[in-house]
This record gives structure tokens, C-alpha cells and sequence, in this order.
């Protein structure tokens, strides 16, 4: 069966956008597969078949996401579950995605958990799209710093400028997109990466921000997977992933484990001492009232806020230091 599939995979040509995305680490956008499952969600209340219904959801949000719907058409006509069918391209889709899809298969519920994905990729679009323009946006970088090195070609000619301009924002386009690539290879080697997103969260005032968002990520997706019927273990491991950071993924990690021994949750959340106490506390209350996956998606939502709020008073602390530091420099190019 997985050789059928890979064989349908195979035979679309691979995009040039969906390379690029490979290289650089970048997922297929949230806000894509949010309007894809939610219009899925919709075509499969209308009785639509499946495979037509995914296809029909791809087709016009996203050139990538467009692209797996047509390859997974046929495995789909042929009576293979989407969640088996959809495997192959596992690596370029967020984690939560198959295990959902599968519970959705198994208990005939498809629709439900089709709309329940399209929710929460939703509010993660919202929340990158905020976190882009709160905390750090590379492109809006590198175009500030072309900028800044064109402005003392001003007084010699526009054309000039102009040049430099261009010149500075290939420049740092090109190590930019390089030394993510780089990087992204060189993280593969665990004991860096878990190095590395160790000392991110050790970084006073950013460092905070990084677990507020790192806990937020995989709240949300615990509760995703928690309300489609995921297992606790399955969902905790899997949302582990979710939450983009190593010291947090194997703290999970260990987390399911010994969920799977007979713990509780909340027992096993505690041991990584990662999470807030508060969250804790409304795990522990979920798991005595059944209301776990609503509560902690809340508090996932407050934790975000949080975050991004901080996050605001970083950047605004930033700026004004290097405006301090561009007018310093300023007078000091003036008294030479």
C-alpha cells in the first residue's frame, strides 16, 4: 500500500516553491491548510466524496498543498484512509495533522475532525502572523539593513544609491537564505539543536517569550488532539513536536512515557518543569471534569497574549537603543 502511494506521490513533478520551502525548514502555511480543511469539512457535510472533496479543498490555496491533493486523488478513489494517504508528505505538514485525520477515519467522523483542524490551524496562522510583525521578521531586517548601508550614498547620486540598494538587499537575501539552510542542516545533529534552543530560553526577556510560545504551541495542539480523541500519550508526544523547541520535545517526550506507566497527566506535565504552574493546575482540574481539551486551549490563547505582549515591549526596547546608537554615531561623523 505505502509503495502505491509514494509511486503516486512520485509521479507530480516536484514545484520549485515546494524545494525552496524544503530547503529553508519552512512548513506549508497554516493559513492554507486552515481554508483547505475547513472547506473539506464543508464538501464533506455535503456527502462529496472524499477524494474529490480533498481535491476540491487543495486546489486553490496553496501551489504545494494543491499539488498533494492531486497526487493523493487516485489512493484515495482506490479506498486508502486520507490520513495513509497523506504519509508521504508527513514532513511537510504539521504533526497533529495525521494523527487527527485517523481518529476522524476509525470513528467516522471525518468532517468533525477536518473542522476542528481547519480551528486550529487557523488560530496558529493568527498567531504567526502576529509574531512576524511583533518579534522578528528577517525580510523587514535585511531590507532596513540595505537601507542603512545606501543612505551615505545619497549625497553622491540617487543612481548610486539605487545601486547599492540593490546590491545590499541581494547581498543579504543570499546569506540570509544560505545560512538558514546551513543551519537547518547543521541542527539536524540533536545535541546541537537541543544546545541551542537550551541557551534561547535562557535569554533574558526574549527567553521568556520562547517558553510562553513554545508552551502555547503545545497546549494548543495537546487540545486539538485531546477533544478528536487522540490517545493522552499519542497526543502529548505528538504536540511535542509542536512546540518548535528541543529541551521541550524530549521534556514531552518523557512526559508520554510515563503517561503510558499510569500516570496522570498533570503528574507527568509537572516532572518537565517546563509548563506554567497555573497550566498544570487547569490540567489536573480537566482531567477530573472531562473539560481538559477547552480548558487548556483557553489558557493557550492567554499564554500567546502573554507572549506576544512582551515580545512588543522587547522590540520597542530594541529600537529605541539603536536609535540612541544611530544618533551617537551621527554626531559622531559630524565632529570628524
Amino acid at each position: 500500500m505505502s509503495s502505491q502511494i509514494r509511486a503516486e506521490g512520485n509521479s507530480s513533478p516536484v514545484s520549485l516553491v515546494a524545494l525552496g520551502r524544503s530547503l529553508m525548514g519552512t512548513p506549508i502555511p497554516a493559513e492554507a491548510l486552515a481554508r483547505s480543511f475547513d472547506q473539506l469539512a464543508i464538501l464533506l457535510n455535503t456527502g462529496m466524496p472524499v477524494h474529490q472533496a480533498f481535491r476540491q479543498a487543495t486546489a486553490v490555496s496553496d501551489i504545494e498543498l494543491a499539488q498533494i491533493g492531486r497526487a493523493v486523488e487516485r489512493p484515495l478513489m482506490n479506498g486508502i484512509p486520507l490520513h495513509v494517504a497523506l504519509k508521504p508528505w508527513a514532513h511537510r505538514l504539521p504533526e497533529i495533522i495525521i494523527p487527527v485525520l485517523e481518529v476522524g477515519a476509525l470513528s467516522g467522523t471525518l468532517d468533525g475532525s477536518s473542522n476542528r483542524l481547519g480551528g486550529a490551524m487557523g488560530q496558529i496562522a493568527g498567531l504567526q502572523r502576529h509574531y512576524r510583525f511583533a518579534i522578528f521578521n528577517p525580510w523587514l531586517v535585511i531590507a532596513c539593513l540595505a537601507l542603512y548601508g545606501a543612505s551615505h550614498s545619497f549625497a553622491e547620486s540617487p543612481m548610486v544609491a539605487l545601486t547599492t540598494l540593490l546590491t545590499n538587499l541581494v547581498t543579504y537575501s543570499v546569506i540570509y537564505i544560505v545560512g538558514r539552510i546551513l543551519l537547518r542542516f547543521v541542527c539536524r545533529w540533536e545535541p546541537l539543536r537541543y544546545t541551542l534552543d537550551s541557551i534561547k530560553l535562557a535569554v533574558p526577556g526574549l527567553g521568556m517569550v520562547a517558553r510562553n510560545l513554545s508552551a502555547a504551541r503545545w497546549s494548543r495542539s495537546f487540545a486539538t488532539l485531546w477533544s478528536c480523541g487522540v490517545p493522552v500519550s499519542t497526543a502529548i508526544e505528538v504536540a511535542a513536536r509542536s512546540a518548535l523547541n528541543a529541551k521541550y520535545e524530549r521534556a514531552f517526550r518523557m512526559a508520554a512515557l510515563h503517561t503510558r506507566r499510569g500516570e496522570s497527566i498533570a503528574d507527568s506535565l509537572t516532572d518537565t518543569q517546563l509548563l506554567p504552574n497555573f497550566l498544570v493546575e487547569i490540567i489536573r482540574t480537566g482531567e477530573i471534569s472531562g473539560n481538559l481539551g477547552f480548558a487548556v486551549e483557553q489558557f493557550a490563547s492567554e499564554l500567546e497574549k502573554e507572549a506576544l505582549s512582551e515580545a512588543s515591549r522587547q522590540l520597542a526596547f530594541i529600537i529605541a537603543a539603536g536609535q540612541i546608537v544611530l544618533i551617537v554615531a551621527a554626531f559622531a561623523q559630524i565632529a570628524h
